[in-house]
């Protein structure tokens, strides 16, 4: 009996581990996201739902019910971004979620930013109620919009109009940036603030960014996302209005190396382009006509190519009829140049004063001219 007794006691000892065991799993080690939808107007239709990071990665989908109601639930690879789209194209909107998320979102398919009600996520509630705003303001901006245009067509007749709409675009524009910098300011460690980088200019906001970064990297340090918009905080911080430039070292065509550096004591435009790019060779005849009436008065130009082929860059240098300083490693976007400047697209120039300071960021030749003769009549 007393060996008998001693099995049983094993046998309950073992059982008692495993429930403990498979109690913890389902508590202390369940990592799902439980998202519940209640979309009025969305009746048997498919939800889907992506994670972002360098790709988008589906995690979920699956319909709706007769009411519009569906409970999604799935383990999340990672906390970050993930994008909602429902019924393809009636809609879609992004969410900042984690492990042991339970949200529950209602709202009508008419009007799903602006009627959207977020349980159970306090960030996820204010950066959707911020990007309803946004949302409603842009609907009346394209509505001037698409009235500048028409009036346009009878500029001096519709003068005044068109100078109202102006007026009232530029402070609904301003009402915009200022509901989402506030967003920005009050959540600076939210990873929902880098859905509105795109809205505030880095350059008009420098403190609110170095905050902003500062934050999401203690919190977030491996998010791609963060890691991107570090990136690009520091690019700006030392390519800042008021900055010295960066300096530059590129052979030219004969392949001597020639710094930007060697330029200073002119005014200066660092111009990204390559031959390849149409826009940049259709601004290249405006530059050359501003080039030749401004090269005597102490202005240059410092032309990085990035293209890749070295033929390429010399028809086009000669077809243009470039006369000014002209440099190239041929390494496409990858140029470190490109890189130190945050180039991601081209036409893009910068100019800069006789000491070499940024005075000016995404130049182009129409704005050129107005640009140099008021700094030569303040010299």
């Amino acid at each position: 009996m007393g060996e008998l007794k001693k099995m049983m006691m094993r046998r309950l000892f073992f059982t008692g581990c495993f429930l403990t065991l498979l109690l913890l799993h389902n508590t202390v080690f369940s990592q799902d996201v439980q998202l519940t939808f209640h979309i009025e107007g969305l009746s048997g239709k498919p939800v889907l739902i992506e994670h972002y990071s360098r790709t988008a990665n589906r995690v979920f989908q699956g319909n709706t019910d007769a009411q519009g109601r569906l409970q999604a639930t799935f383990t999340p690879p990672a906390h970050g971004f993930y994008k909602v789209t429902l019924d393809r194209d009636k809609g879609e909107f992004f969410l900042v979620l984690g492990p042991d998320d339970e949200i529950e979102i209602r709202s009508t398919l008419d009007n799903l930013i602006g009627n959207m009600e977020v349980v159970g996520s306090e960030e996820n509630a204010r950066h959707l109620q911020v990007r309803a705003v946004a949302d409603s303001l842009r609907f009346i901006m394209a509505h001037f919009e698409q009235e500048h245009r028409k009036l346009s067509r009878n500029a001096e007749e519709n003068a005044a109009r068109l100078e109202e709409i102006v007026r009232v675009y530029s402070a609904l524009q301003a009402q915009r940036v200022m509901a989402i910098r506030q967003f920005m300011a009050e959540n600076l460690s939210s990873l929902s603030v880098l859905f509105y980088t795109q809205e505030v200019k880095m350059e008009d906001e420098p403190a609110l960014f170095d905050a902003m970064i500062k934050s999401l990297t203690e919190r977030y340090p491996d998010n791609f996302y963060v890691q991107d918009l570090k990136r690009k905080v520091e690019v700006d911080r030392v390519t800042r209005i008021g900055a010295i430039a960066p300096d530059i070292a590129l052979p030219n065509p004969d392949g001597d190396t020639i710094r930007l550096s060697s330029l200073r004591g002119n005014i200066v435009l660092l111009d990204f382009w390559a031959a390849w790019c149409g826009p940049c060779r259709r601004e290249n005849p405006h530059l050359v006509r501003i080039y030749n009436k401004y090269k005597d008065r102490g202005f240059e130009i410092y032309g990085v190519s990035l293209d890749r082929d070295r033929n390429t860059w010399i028809r086009g240098i000669q077809e243009d009829k470039l006369t000014w300083t002209l440099v190239s490693d041929l390494s496409y976007f990858n140029s470190p140049p490109a890189r130190l400047y945050g180039v991601t697209s081209i036409p893009y120039a910068i100019l800069l004063d006789r000491e070499g300071r940024i005075v000016a960021k995404s130049v182009r030749a129409h704005q050129l001219e107005a640009m140099l003769e008021e700094m030569l009549q303040n010299e």
